[in-house]
């Protein structure tokens, strides 16, 4: 097994209680099925990290409304193990505590919207909506189980929102991950793209930073981090998604000049697929078929997969 890929997302389902126009669905075909029994994910989750897998990202569409995910995390919470999830912060909170009592270590919360009206139009995102969201993301951070929050500038919203939100993340000295909106599934979303290079003359305009560095990360391509003078950081993806490159098979192949893969990691689709990028269908490997197969059997095709990518 290539060493460096000890990282899976695991798209538990792809249900959503928002409906966000830019949404990439991490690669998944729309109207994919989905065939994973809870069961079958354990055992398949258990099979991951039998042949290395060490990270664990619980995602979606909104991983929250799969219902079995206590269970599931009850079930793979490995004490050699990282285990965190991506939310959009729409969640019940009973709920989610069950989860952290199962074993979820932490969470990201990616802000759809925090006051924009666009915006929230953009994601489908309601009145009632946005006030749980920032309910639940007071509360993630007052029980510092707060990882970081995503948030993907739109170009066509303008910055204003962008702007309120930073000042949450400095009042609650937390960290905010700007993003770019990614193309994908034959989407163009040219007119929302802004480069980074604007992004940081933009943030110029408001803010002054105590420092500013690259921030390395073993699983996606390194950040610059910009420290909030008032507490706080921005980090921004300054570096190329495609520059990782993260197997063998990147060095051949022919969609890398438009590649939007900036993580070492592949996924566990809840279609019943392992799918390592973004823009490609042709290098994943149907695993439906493998409910019948013991572990130790389905340990050697997962590695024997990994090490030819």
């Amino acid at each position: 097994m290539q060493t460096k890929i000890n990282y899976l997302r695991v798209v538990l389902t792809r249900l959503c209680n928002l409906s966000c126009t830019y949404c990439h669905k991490e690669g998944a075909e729309i109207s994919s099925r989905e065939v994973i029994s809870p069961e079958f994910m354990v055992k398949m989750l258990r099979c991951f990290h039998e042949a290395g897998i060490r990270k664990f990202k619980m995602m979606g569409g909104e991983p929250t409304l799969y219902t079995a995910l206590p269970e599931v995390l009850r079930e793979i919470s490995f004490t050699d193990s990282d285990i965190s999830m991506i939310t959009n912060g729409i969640f019940d909170r009973d709920f989610l505590e069950h989860c952290f009592d199962c074993g979820l270590q932490r969470v990201n919360v990616s802000v759809h919207t925090w006051s924009d009206k666009n915006r929230m139009r953009a994601s489908g995102m309601t009145d009632d909506m946005l006030r749980t969201l920032k309910s639940n993301l007071q509360f993630l951070a007052d029980i510092g189980r707060l990882s970081k929050v995503n948030y993907v500038f739109l170009k066509s919203c303008g910055s204003e929102e962008l702007f309120d939100l930073i000042g949450w993340i400095s009042e609650n000295q937390q960290v905010i991950d700007i993003l770019n909106v990614i193309s994908t599934n034959g989407k163009d979303l040219h007119e929302d793209f802004m480069p980074f290079s604007e992004i940081i003359s933009l943030l110029e305009t408001r803010y002054s930073f105590d420092e500013v560095y690259v921030k390395k990360n073993p699983y996606n391509p390194d950040s610059l981090r910009l420290k909030l003078k008032d507490g706080g950081a921005i980090n921004l993806k300054i570096f190329p998604l495609n520059s990782i490159q993260p197997f063998n098979s990147c060095r051949t192949c022919r969609e890398v000049s438009r590649c939007s893969e900036g993580i070492k990691a592949i996924r566990l689709t809840c279609g019943g697929y392992i799918q390592p990028c973004l823009i490609r269908n042709d290098n994943r490997v149907d695993i439906s078929t493998w409910c019948a197969k013991d572990e130790r059997e389905i340990i050697h095709l997962l590695v024997k997969y990994i090490e030819e990518l």
